[in-house]
């Protein structure tokens, strides 16, 4: 798990992240990511640190289009 979460940030500084990468790594840690946000409540500071990806103009817009 800890792999995946090292690799979403690394491509989240990136101007080019690797998406297929980030992909898998998004589907590997869904789960876990859940379960921040919905059981544990993380604060969204905590959320941009563990999870900075989420906040990648393309992630919002895949989220986006999956409730639309």
């Amino acid at each position: 798990m800890q792999e995946h979460i090292e690799l979403m940030k690394a491509e989240a500084v990136k101007t080019s992240p690797n998406r297929e990468k980030v992909s898998f790594s998004m589907n590997q840690t869904f789960s876990t990511r859940r379960r921040d946000i919905c059981v544990d409540n993380m604060l969204i500071s905590n959320l941009k640190s563990k999870w900075p990806i989420l906040l990648d103009e393309h992630e919002v817009c895949f989220i986006t289009c999956l409730q639309g």
